[in-house]
C-alpha cells in the first residue's frame, strides 16, 4: 500500500497539519504553466526516451534504451511530487513567473542581455526543473536530497552545478527533454569487486532541455572531480549560465545544429565508453 506523498523539497507530508493548513500534494507542471499561452501544446501525446546504462566488467557498456509514449503534450506534463501551499503555489510559482522577461526573448531568438541577476533566477528555475523532470524515471535520478535542500533552503542552484545556454537551429529537437543517470567512480575505488558490490545509485547526472531556439544543458554530481571539470569546461557553442561568469548576449554568434545538440546532451555516454578504454580490467 502506497504511503502518504511527500514533498521533494521540504519534506513535508501530505495530510499532517503545517499551522492551520492540512498538508496536500499538487501535480507540479514540469514547464511553468505560464508558457502554455505564449507557446500553445501541439501535440496529442509526448514521448520519454530514457537510456539506462550499466558498466559490465570485460563486457563493455550495457546500453538500455526505450520508449514511453504518454498522452498529452510535454509543456502540460505533472508530477505529483510537489506540496501544493508551501511550495508548488509559493516559492516555486514565484520563482517561475521571475523567468518570463527572459524565457520568451530567449526561446524565440531575440536579442537580450541575460543580466548577472537574470541568469541567478533562471538557474534556480532550471535546477527546480531538473530536478523534478528526474522523478519522471526513477531509475535514473541522482540529485541527492541535499541539493534538493539547497534549492528549497536558499532559493538558488547549488555551487556544483554547472548550466549552459546555446542557439538551437536544429528540426530534430521539438520542445524536448533528454536525461541520463549514472554512477560514476573514481579511480581510486574502481574495481570489479566495486562493481560486483552494486548496482550502485545514480550520483551524477546530466539534463537537456529544449524549447524554441534555446537549448539548455546541466550537469551535477557528488563526485568532486566530475563537477569540478564542468566548471572549468564549456562544450563547444554553449555559453555558461551558472555559476555566473557575466553579462550574456543574446543569441549567440554560434548557433548549434541537430548533431551539436545530440553530442552535447548524450556526452555522459562518450564520456563513459572513453574511460572505459583506459580501465585495466
Amino acid at each position: 500500500m502506497k504511503g502518504p506523498g511527500v514533498c521533494i523539497f521540504c519534506g513535508r507530508v501530505a495530510g499532517t497539519k503545517d499551522g492551520s493548513v492540512t498538508v496536500s500534494m499538487s501535480r507540479q507542471h514540469l514547464w511553468p504553466k505560464w508558457m502554455q499561452t505564449p507557446f500553445p501544446k501541439t501535440n496529442d501525446t509526448h514521448v520519454q526516451s530514457r537510456l539506462r546504462h550499466n558498466l559490465l566488467p570485460g563486457k563493455g557498456v550495457e546500453l538500455r534504451p526505450y520508449e514511453k509514449v504518454h498522452q498529452g503534450d510535454i509543456k502540460t506534463r505533472q508530477l505529483r511530487i510537489v506540496c501544493e501551499y508551501h511550495c508548488n503555489n509559493g516559492w516555486i510559482s514565484r520563482a517561475e513567473n521571475q523567468t518570463k522577461e527572459f524565457l520568451i526573448p530567449l526561446i524565440n531568438g531575440e536579442f537580450f542581455t541575460l543580466t548577472e541577476e537574470a541568469q541567478q533566477k533562471f538557474a534556480l528555475w532550471l535546477a527546480i526543473a531538473c530536478t523534478v523532470f528526474e522523478y519522471s524515471d526513477d531509475s535514473t535520478r541522482a540529485i541527492p536530497e541535499a541539493d534538493r535542500k539547497y534549492i528549497h533552503g536558499l532559493r538558488q542552484a547549488p555551487p556544483q552545478w554547472s548550466m549552459w545556454i546555446g542557439n538551437y537551429r536544429g528540426t530534430e529537437w521539438q520542445t524536448r527533454y533528454r536525461h541520463h543517470g549514472a554512477h560514476a567512480v573514481t579511480r581510486e575505488l574502481f574495481s570489479t569487486d566495486y562493481l560486483a558490490a552494486g548496482p550502485h545509485p545514480p550520483n551524477h547526472q546530466v539534463s537537456s532541455l529544449q524549447i524554441g531556439e534555446l537549448f539548455m544543458h546541466v550537469t551535477s554530481s557528488t563526485v568532486a572531480s566530475i563537477w569540478q571539470f564542468d566548471h572549468a569546461n564549456d562544450p563547444p557553442g554553449m555559453m555558461r549560465l551558472w555559476p555566473v561568469r557575466g553579462p550574456i548576449q543574446w543569441p549567440n554568434l554560434f548557433t548549434l545544429d541537430d548533431a551539436a545538440v545530440n553530442s552535447i546532451a548524450d556526452r555522459l555516454i562518450a564520456s563513459a565508453m572513453d574511460n572505459l578504454k583506459t580501465v585495466d580490467w
